[in-house]
């Protein structure tokens, strides 16, 4: 899928939907983004009271044959140099059938490099998001069946009002808030196939 720029003073950014078949030159550039950066990602999320322990998750892979078992690449947000700024997440998780979601849900975060996010957290963070959204929720899109919502966190207190306002304009509610601050916001995803709001 083509990918969305953004041009801003300074700085330009490419982000591009990926989900669920990376090609090998993304796959290379977020091979060696991860290994970089897994730690800190794990030690983050971790540290909010996330909904989901993220150290019981499957090694992140790239390849389509463990689609079901790891926490995936889905979005990128690259530098005009082709470096990895910030990449969205998405796992295909099993539910607790008696919370009356189904038996399994996608469950979606984001994770931005640290030295990108005090000047430029929003420019990147909203187009990364567009760029997933459009991409997971397109009518071409080959989602899971089984999956009947999209859960998506936001552990980051700066996004909180922004963040709010845009999830609402496409559908998302609060779930729920966890003590040490992070926020789950849930939506109904459609059958593959049907076109999505947003």
């Amino acid at each position: 899928m083509n990918g969305i720029t953004t041009t801003k003073p300074n700085e330009v950014f490419d982000f591009t939907f990926v989900f669920p078949d990376i090609n090998a030159e993304y796959a290379s550039k977020f091979d060696s983004f991860w290994e970089e950066h897994e730690k800190y990602f794990l030690e983050e999320m971790n540290s909010y009271g996330t909904a989901i322990n993220y150290e019981s998750l499957s090694t992140i892979s790239t390849e389509q044959s463990k689609r079901d078992s790891s926490l995936m690449p889905a979005a990128l947000a690259l530098s005009r140099s082709g470096e990895i700024i910030g990449v969205a997440f998405v796992k295909l998780v099993k539910m607790d059938v008696s919370l009356l979601f189904g038996s399994h849900a996608y469950h979606q975060t984001m994770y931005i490099r640290k030295e990108k996010r005090k000047a430029k957290f929003f420019r990147l963070a909203y187009p990364l998001y567009k760029a997933f959204f459009n991409g997971f929720t397109s009518e071409s899109c080959p989602r899971d069946s089984r999956a009947r919502y999209l859960i998506a966190e936001n552990i980051n207190p700066s996004m909180r009002k922004p963040s709010m306002r845009y999830a609402k304009s496409l559908g998302f509610r609060l779930l729920g808030k966890h003590s040490l601050g992070s926020e789950t916001w849930i939506l109904p995803l459609l059958p593959p196939g049907s076109k999505q709001k947003g």
